[in-house]
């Protein structure tokens, strides 16, 4: 079985998100070679994008708290506060270098075990189309012709997409999309993982 997944899958292992578990199997099925995970290259990097945001909003409301802890510690009876905002840099300090660490290594985890399929021109000027007829952002598009290049190519056989995008790909357009290709959608990695296991018994 071809099992396709995008940022979202990525996201979930590198943070430890609730479904991670779910997802880790998933890997250990392709590390085994019991499936083919496919990665398109463009996934592996947008969660860097994420890391990012969440580490400038972090230090945005840090400096935000140190400035009102270093205020309300001028006051008599609160002098310890400086000692609890150096605690909190610290803490965010740690948490920002856990999460850079962690996706790394998901990151590798992939590249040893999956497929990962290349941006190429003809996935770009693809991308433009999905946007127009599936009414897809420009990020999203660019994981649909992913998608849609390596299972137009990947021939007959079980395939499953795993997008918890729901929102924007679990429409009955794109469905019925991939379904000519054999590639059915899911949203959770949990349910992915039981058809998963449920199709190689």
């Amino acid at each position: 079985m071809i099992v396709l997944v995008e940022s979202n899958f990525v996201i979930e292992l590198g943070f430890l998100q609730e479904e991670c578990e779910d997802a880790n199997r998933i890997v250990e099925l392709a590390e085994r070679h019991a499936i083919e995970l496919v990665v398109p290259a463009y996934s592996l990097g947008e969660p860097y994008d994420m890391l990012i945001r969440r580490r400038n909003d972090r230090r945005s409301t840090l400096d935000k708290l140190r400035r009102e802890l270093q205020t309300a510690s001028r006051s008599r009876g609160f002098a310890d506060l400086r000692e609890m905002s150096e605690k909190a840099t610290d803490a965010f300090a740690a948490t920002a270098t856990h999460e850079r660490n962690g996706l790394d290594g998901v990151v590798r985890r992939l590249i040893a075990c999956a497929t990962v399929t290349a941006l190429s021109k003809d996935i770009i000027t693809n991308s433009f189309a999905a946007q127009v007829r599936y009414e897809l952002g420009p990020q999203d598009s660019l994981v649909f012709a992913s998608v849609d290049e390596y299972v137009r190519a990947s021939g007959p056989g079980p395939k499953l997409f795993i997008n918890k995008n729901h929102k924007d790909f679990l429409t009955t357009e794109i469905q019925d999309h991939f379904g000519q290709f054999e590639c059915k959608l899911l949203p959770r990695f949990a349910s992915a993982r039981e058809f998963i296991e449920k199709g190689l018994r």
